[in-house]
């Protein structure tokens, strides 16, 4: 009885974890010109679901896909992280990078290349279970989720010319903590947004670099 008492005061606690805000997240403001105006296309299938091939095994003699017990949240989570950063990425072209009024005069394309996601010790959720969670209740963290992303950002003129093409990889981390923390789905919804935003501003930071060749090309 007591052991569930436990588990049921560290389910609490986690349950009072901070909230996923897109608030928190931010690129560097940008001074002076801006990029001109343009159209915004964001590689959906490249940002996931993302399953590892071992995910999802196929009955050889039904050829039916054998789908794990966590298949439907893995599921959510994974849309949730790709919703997030295609919202990230359309609010700083939009409201950042490039222009909002005038003719359209190009097209940015924007898609994952490769990704890791993994916890980087092992020693708390090891040390979590083995007090069943009570060192969780002074603060601990659960585990700290980190993510490695790599993204690529091609710029296109109006008759499908490439003017320019950057990559960038980034990463973020989020711990899963009772407080101050995050829940597992909100701690690897943040650790993935921060992995993508440091990836965007390494690529803004070079696109701006060649900023007037850019403008130049498509203003042609």
């Amino acid at each position: 009885m007591k052991k569930i008492m436990i588990l049921f005061t560290v389910l609490i606690a986690f349950s009072s974890c901070r909230t996923f805000q897109m608030s928190q997240f931010s690129l560097d403001q940008t001074s002076g010109a801006k990029l001109p105006k343009l159209s915004i296309d964001f590689d959906e299938k490249s940002f996931g679901p993302y399953f590892r091939p071992t995910d999802v095994l196929v009955d050889v003699i039904t050829g039916v896909p054998n789908l794990p017990e966590n298949y439907a949240r893995k599921l959510d989570t994974e849309t949730h992280m790709g919703n997030d950063v295609q919202f990230l990425f359309s609010k700083e072209l939009i409201g950042n990078i490039c222009e909002r009024k005038g003719g359209t005069k190009g097209v940015i394309y924007c898609r994952q290349v490769a990704r890791n996601g993994y916890i980087k010790n092992y020693w708390p959720p090891i040390i979590s279970i083995a007090t069943l969670g009570v060192a969780n209740l002074f603060g601990m963290k659960f585990k700290r989720q980190v993510f490695e992303v790599n993204i690529a950002v091609d710029i296109y003129d109006l008759n499908d010319n490439l003017v320019s093409s950057y990559s960038a990889v980034g990463k973020g981390e989020a711990d899963v903590k009772a407080y101050t923390g995050y829940t597992d789905k909100g701690a690897k919804r943040t650790a993935f947004a921060n992995a993508f935003i440091d990836a965007l501003q390494q690529v803004k930071n070079d696109m701006y670099e060649d900023f007037e060749f850019i403008d130049k090309s498509l203003n042609k």
